[in-house]
């Protein structure tokens, strides 16, 4: 065999490759401020949805503290909970009183059909109302009913949300303003 013979299957794979390459980069680059965009929109509903009659929301090493002018009224704390498939991204509202006002499941790709329903209304209104001390599941002394066959994820959702809250008498939360509507609870 010559040597061209040799080395041309191997130069028109390297070409096939290194066109699919730019052409996936290039791809990449129109479709990322579209995503991050969304991401922001998303973001910003899931915390209109958790603490409704807020104007503005302060970015804080936590996540977020909801504003009535300058009073605090709630936070919402950034979750990331390892889960058992993937990294489960999660917002978690507190009132003044330490209350859960809203949980929201921004991302996870856990198993569809079992850890997958965590995103499920049923499985996240457990968590409304409840204080940080009650937030573990039932087999760990909580009030939280793990969904059958994942539990793993949900002791994953239960101990990050209980681990991640910070008491709010520490943290300097003032009681609500008489301009706050409410917390969303039902």
């Amino acid at each position: 065999m010559k040597t061209a013979e040799i080395i041309k299957p191997g130069v028109i794979l390297m070409i096939i490759t290194i066109i699919s390459a730019l052409s996936l980069a290039y791809l990449n680059s129109l479709t990322i401020p579209i995503i991050e965009k969304n991401k922001a929109n998303t973001l910003t509903e899931s915390l209109n949805e958790m603490v409704s009659g807020a104007d503005d929301f302060k970015k804080t090493d936590y996540g977020y503290t909801a504003m009535i002018g300058e009073n605090e009224i709630a936070k919402i704390y950034e979750i990331d909970a390892p889960g058992y498939s993937s990294i489960i991204e999660l917002l978690v509202g507190v009132d003044n009183d330490g209350e859960i006002i809203g949980i929201k499941v921004l991302s996870q790709s856990e198993t569809p059909g079992l850890g997958a329903n965590i995103v499920k209304e049923e499985y996240l209104k457990q968590y409304i109302g409840k204080k940080q001390a009650e937030i573990k599941l039932n087999k760990d002394g909580g009030e939280i009913d793990a969904i059958t066959g994942a539990t793993i994820t949900s002791r994953a959702v239960a101990n990050n949300v209980h681990d991640s809250i910070i008491t709010t008498e520490a943290d300097g939360v003032t009681a609500a303003t008489d301009e706050w509507e409410g917390s969303g609870k039902e």
